[in-house]
């Protein structure tokens, strides 16, 4: 006698059983694998060093570029250190005149000066700078009155000095100046062997104004003049 076919839920129960057993060992393989895992050594991910992004860069600033020195620059540097070179000192002043720049030639003839003081010819071609225009005029006299008052006049600068104020003295008042700038040179070079030519340019304004006894009041005769200046040629 056959058996009777299993039944169509029998077979349902069978495939249930199967999944379920297959679900069971996937199960078990996933806890294995994570037991795995657990027990390896781990291993921390090599940090990537980060990039600087485009608007990075972009907030860099350049450092700019210094421009290249000047001729002048470089020989002003090379006398600070040794100043004691005539040679250079001349090159430089030709270097800052025919720059035309005034602050250049004002630190040339001052690092010269500094070097060199009391040098005539130097405080003269610095102060020729100030005469042309009157609105330097100002500038003019702080130089003479630093290089009179301040050191001891040379004729040359004195002559220099006479001629620039017979030139800017105007005015009702202008001969009493004048007569007083003169009376201020031959005090501090009346006796020197050069001064013969001041001597003379005094007699000659004081025969030239008014009354040579009058203007002579404090000086004595023209005759004790004349003899001075004689005895100093």
């Amino acid at each position: 006698m056959s058996e009777p076919p299993p039944s169509e839920t029998s077979l349902q129960d069978s495939s249930m059983v199967v999944d379920v057993g297959e679900k069971a060992e996937l199960s078990q393989d996933i806890m294995n694998a994570l037991r795995q895992l657990q027990t390896a050594p781990q291993f921390s991910p090599t940090p990537t060093p980060t990039q600087p992004n485009s608007q990075d860069s972009v907030a860099v600033k350049q450092e700019p570029t210094p421009s290249p020195q000047s001729e002048w620059d470089r020989l002003r540097a090379q006398l600070r250190d040794k100043p004691i070179d005539a040679d250079a000192w001349l090159k430089l002043v030709d270097l800052a005149e025919d720059s035309g720049d005034i602050e250049k030639i004002k630190n040339t003839y001052e690092g010269m000066l500094e070097t060199y003081p009391n040098t005539p010819s130097v405080q003269i071609a610095y102060l020729k700078h100030f005469l042309d225009d009157p609105s330097q005029f100002g500038q003019a006299e702080a130089l003479f009155r630093r290089f009179l008052l301040r050191t001891t006049p040379s004729v040359e600068l004195l002559k220099f000095y006479l001629t620039y104020i017979r030139r800017v003295t105007t005015g009702p008042n202008a001969r009493e100046v004048i007569r007083k700038c003169y009376d201020f040179a031959l005090g501090h070079i009346g006796q020197d062997k050069d001064s013969f030519e001041i001597w003379q340019e005094y007699i000659n304004f004081l025969k030239a104004g008014e009354s040579i006894w009058r203007l002579n009041s404090t000086h004595g005769t023209s005759d004790g003049i004349l003899l001075l200046a004689w005895c100093v040629a």
